[in-house]
This record gives C-alpha cells, sequence and structure tokens, in this order.
C-alpha cells in the first residue's frame, strides 16, 4: 500500500481533487485486472491416437508379406543402430568425458615404449 499512498500524494501535490484521484485510480485497476474470457483456457480437442491400432496393422503387415514376427525383429535390428551405440562409447570422445584412458594409436605407443630405457625418465 506504500506505493499507493505515494502516487495519491503525488496526485495531490498536483492539485487533483479526491474525485479526479479515485477516478484515475479505478480506471487504472480496470486496465490492471485479467479480463475474465482470457483467464479460462480453451479447451481444444485433440485427435486421439490409437498406438494399439498402429502396432497391429504392423503385425498384419508383416505377417501378409510371408515372413515370421522374428525375421522382421532381426531385419529392424540390423538397419537399426543398435551396433553403433557399442562403438560409440569406444570413441576417445565418449571416454574422455567419462573419465576412462584415451586409446591411443598404436605407432606413438611403440615409439613411447621404444624410448624407455635406463637412461630415460
Amino acid at each position: 500500500m506504500g506505493i499507493l499512498k505515494g502516487i495519491i500524494d503525488r496526485f495531490r501535490a498536483m492539485g487533483k481533487t479526491e474525485k479526479e484521484i479515485s477516478g484515475i485510480i479505478e480506471t487504472a485497476a480496470d486496465k490492471a485486472t485479467a479480463n475474465p474470457d482470457v483467464m479460462k483456457p480453451e479447451k481444444t480437442e485433440k485427435p486421439e491416437i490409437k498406438i494399439e491400432t498402429t502396432a497391429e496393422a504392423f503385425v498384419e503387415a508383416v505377417l501378409r508379406t510371408g515372413t515370421t514376427l522374428q525375421q522382421a525383429k532381426t531385419a529392424i535390428l540390423k538397419m537399426s543402430s543398435l551396433r553403433d551405440a557399442e562403438n560409440r562409447k569406444n570413441t576417445n570422445n565418449w571416454r574422455k568425458m567419462h573419465g576412462l584412458p584415451m586409446r591411443r594409436k598404436q605407432k606413438a605407443r611403440k615409439k613411447h615404449e621404444r624410448g624407455k630405457g635406463a637412461d630415460c625418465h
């Protein structure tokens, strides 16, 4: 309320009457309140997605082609990137980010081992 009192005092200092001040405050309050129609969320109808229907349609399509479900499963897995997920864990970037030792090239490893000796550190 301290802010409102300060505003009223400024209007009084400018020479406004009490009726003018109350009118200004009421119009400001009306503009500040939200429109009740805006506050109500509109319910939009979303189309219902039937996952079972699409899965059943897929199974029927696979059976119509004359292949078994196991053959379809292996074909899908071969096409997918499941194999690449294992290789992804072996990249140097993945190993570095997860705190594992990085893989070195064989040539660099041989060069490093060649330098080991009595007078090398």
